[in-house]
């Protein structure tokens, strides 16, 4: 059984580089004038000298290793091997099996375990295998995920368990030394060694199943490979300070680049998915301008597009509330600088509900700084439901008609979908356009999240023309390889206007299904 196998232990970087240089400054003080020094031009003096001085390198480094051993000997109890069944396929026949980690914790007097989404996804808990790293088998009772950030937490039956020191991620720096334990490529409960990388890391286009929408990964060049999944990045400290989940890599396995969910960012959603069922998401009520160019920013009195360009302000929410105002350009957001309406997006999803956070503003060429206090984001039903946001009287009818329509969900979009017809486009007030297919929903954290909105109508995709579901399929189909996808949509109102978004494209563009209604 793979989760029976022993412990190992790669001690990489700063320590052998430290013996390079203990023991290369030795040898060359040592070293005659002329000639190299072998085994056999040393003499007995020589080498007791010699042995003598390892004795004393070792005995340093000792100290460092020890610190290693003493973090692997506390956490490893901690840290559980995941094995699931699963079904993929667009029916959902084809049997796999995969193999990922997890990090045992304790709440109140109930133990979980924490672990990424994508490792269990699409698993009945029946066929959710958990093994310690004594041998012993947990069985999964309940299972929580949140496909926004990749974080699940599985309820376990046994009371006889270790839980994990949870450590403050927003402590670590660059440099900090850590430790990643997993199963990779199956082998349960191995340790590697590095540091933190980089601290921030979003916008990454992550494949298989993760949609990872909200993002501030931590960048580690421990060792991490498929099987790492779930699994904790440790400080010395023998803290858990995130959730290895990602790599990039060209071969697939490691390359020196992984990546881990920040530990503060895994206790709130875990603890939302424990106490609600669910994770609430922070919002602020603005629509912004991606990309603006050049020549506009000059107009605002920027030397260069910086920041976010708020186009709309959402009335009533709490960019409103707070005196944001169109044409405000959004500099930084809670003291982090803002690179676009993306980034600003996915720093607000990451905060939890009712944080006051100071925003920093370029308005009539002055900088301003606005406190504003965020809201639950399902309060906002025009951001989520499956109704347009459409005043007057005509909203009860756009309720109607669509109930009596079939609703599609393009999963590799996030999106919901209907069908237009002349019935609908006249109700929303669409013209003459009476084909394509209008969003009656976008999904929270989903890669259309900040591009398209409840009501927008998909006329095209890479240029081609849409009237129906069939056509998003072909189109997808031949596109299953692009990253991106430019859709083409009509926005609601009498000066109907043609306008594209670029939105990330999910690797499983098959997941195009027909929702009951």
């Amino acid at each position: 059984m793979a989760s029976q196998r022993s412990v190992t232990v790669t001690l990489l970087g700063a320590l052998l580089i430290v013996v390079v240089v203990l023991l290369g400054a030795d040898i060359l003080a040592m070293r005659p004038a002329q000639g190299q020094i072998t085994d056999q031009a040393l003499t007995t003096s020589e080498r007791d000298a010699l042995l003598a001085q390892l004795k004393r390198d070792a005995a340093e480094l000792d100290v460092a290793s020890r610190v290693v051993k003493t973090v692997v000997r506390l956490v490893g109890p901690s840290v559980v091997h995941i094995e699931v069944e699963k079904s993929e396929g667009i029916r959902r026949s084809q049997q796999v099996e995969e193999a990922g980690s997890g990090v045992i914790t304790r709440v109140g007097d109930s133990y979980y375990v924490l672990t990424n989404r994508h490792v269990v996804l699409g698993a009945e808990l029946e066929h959710i295998q958990i093994f310690l790293n004594d041998g012993r088998r947990l069985t999964a009772t309940q299972q929580w995920d949140d496909q926004g950030t990749d974080v699940a937490v599985l309820a376990v039956d046994d009371t006889d368990l270790v839980a994990c020191r949870l450590g403050d991620s927003d402590l670590i720096e660059i440099g900090d030394f850590v430790l990643a334990v997993g199963s990779p490529f199956g082998l349960s409960h191995s340790v590697t060694y590095g540091i933190i990388s980089a601290k921030g890391r979003w916008g990454l286009e992550l494949g298989g199943d993760s949609q990872v929408g909200y993002q501030d990964f931590i960048q580690t060049d421990a060792a991490i490979n498929p099987g790492n999944s779930g699994g904790p990045l440790i400080n010395l400290h023998g803290e858990v300070v995130g959730l290895n989940t990602a790599i990039a890599s060209n071969s697939g396995g490691n390359e020196g680049i992984g990546f881990s969910i920040p530990i503060n960012l895994v206790k709130n959603i875990a603890r939302q998915l424990i106490d609600t069922g669910h994770a609430s998401r922070a919002y602020l009520g603005v629509v912004w301008a991606e990309p603006f160019s050049a020549q506009r920013a000059r107009q605002l009195g920027l030397n260069r597009p910086q920041g976010a360009l708020i186009t709309r302000v959402t009335d009533n929410s709490p960019a409103a509330d707070s005196g944001l105002q169109a044409n405000d350009v959004v500099l930084r957001f809670n003291g982090v600088r803002i690179e676009d309406g993306l980034h600003l997006k996915n720093l607000v999803g990451l905060l939890e509900v009712g944080h006051e956070v100071p925003l920093l503003i370029f308005r009539n060429r002055e900088t301003k700084t606005l406190m504003i206090r965020l809201d639950d984001r399902s309060k906002y039903p025009s951001q989520s439901s499956a109704t347009p946001q459409v005043d007057g009287p005509d909203r009860s009818r756009i309720e109607l008609v669509i109930d009596r329509q079939e609703q599609w969900e393009i999963d590799s979009l996030g999106l919901t979908v209907v069908h237009l017809n002349n019935e609908l486009a006249n109700t929303v007030d669409l013209g003459d356009v009476a084909s394509g297919l209008m969003i009656t929903a976008v999904r929270d954290g989903g890669p259309a999240v900040g591009g398209l909105v409840v009501g927008d109508v998909i006329v095209r995709l890479q240029d081609e023309p849409i009237q129906d579901i069939d056509d998003v399929e072909r189109v997808l189909l031949h596109n299953q390889r692009s990253n991106r996808i430019a859709v083409g949509v009509l926005t609601q109102g009498g000066s109907t206007k043609h306008v594209y978004r670029t939105v990330p494209l999910r690797p499983d563009w098959q997941s195009v299904a027909n929702l009951p209604h």
